[in-house]
């Protein structure tokens, strides 16, 4: 009996261990396959008479896997003074503004130098859901005499997923000729980036695929005098850093030439070999 006991014993020991050994391989090849893609962000830009942005995105998005409860976005300072009236719908259903973690709800929340915005939805697997993000950007705008800009990095790098593709439109405040008008795309990764003068006060852009790492910016530059905005305090910071850094470079390239025509005055003086005059023939 006790010889049974002391098998069934050992059985059991190994039975144990083979499932401790099997539920981590089993979570791990879950976890591998939970993914996400997003098929498409675009967005819709309004560049409105006050000087604010208007945003609102619309995000495609592909579960593979599941279940997924929930999704952000997170948005740098740098270039912004403040980020307000967030919004977030999908389809017909208006997400609510809260801290519950609840679905069809959403936080906002400041990490660092970012503006992050989480919002919440029912348990989805392999699945297909379309997210309209909106929101407006105070002091995004750079105001010069020679012409406003807008700059915009609208697909960051530090994403784990795919976008399949981005189609962005900008609307200005008022219409121009197409020929006052400056439009500028930018990628690291130069997928196809594509730009286009829609009309006097409509620009477009398209670009994707973007893997992970990958980043897109766009950019608009138009008459000044078509909103009613002061220069935000970022762009009086980087405006004087610009000038420093070519105060810097002058001073650098002075030195550089002063202090070669200082050499060249020392091997001239000194360090050269003095003419000696008619040298005497002997034949």
């Amino acid at each position: 009996m006790k010889r049974k006991a002391s098998l069934l014993t050992r059985l059991l020991i190994a039975s144990l261990l083979a499932l401790f050994l099997f539920f981590p391989l089993i979570s791990n090849a879950a976890a591998q396959s939970k993914s996400v893609t997003v098929l498409r962000r675009d967005a819709e830009i309004t560049i409105l008479p006050n000087g604010d942005i208007r945003f609102e995105e619309t995000w495609e998005t592909q579960f593979t896997g599941g279940p997924f409860t929930f999704a952000f976005r997170s948005i740098p300072l740098n270039k912004v003074e403040e980020i307000t009236n967030w919004g977030l719908r999908e389809g017909s259903t208006i997400y609510r503004q809260d801290y519950s973690n609840t679905a069809f709800s959403f936080a906002l929340s400041s990490e660092g130098n970012e503006r992050k915005i989480t919002w919440y939805f029912p348990p989805t697997t392999n699945q297909t859901r379309t997210f309209i993000l909106s929101y407006t950007l105070k002091g995004a705008l750079a105001i010069y005499d020679e012409g406003d800009q807008f700059f915009w990095k609208f697909i960051e790098s530090d994403r784990g997923y795919t976008i399949n593709s981005a189609n962005v439109t900008v609307h200005l405040p008022d219409a121009f000729s197409p020929e006052q008008l400056e439009a500028v795309t930018f990628s690291n990764s130069n997928p196809t980036n594509e730009w286009q003068i829609v009309d006097g006060q409509t620009i477009t852009y398209s670009s994707g695929p973007f893997y992970s790492g990958d980043e897109w910016e766009i950019g608009i530059k138009f008459p000044h005098g078509a909103v009613n905005a002061a220069p935000p305090a970022w762009q009086r910071i980087a405006d004087n850093q610009l000038i420093y850094n070519l105060e810097a470079l002058v001073a650098a390239l002075i030195f550089l030439i002063s202090g070669g025509m200082g050499v060249y005055l020392i091997w001239y003086l000194w360090g050269r070999d003095k003419p000696v005059g008619v040298v005497p023939e002997f034949y």
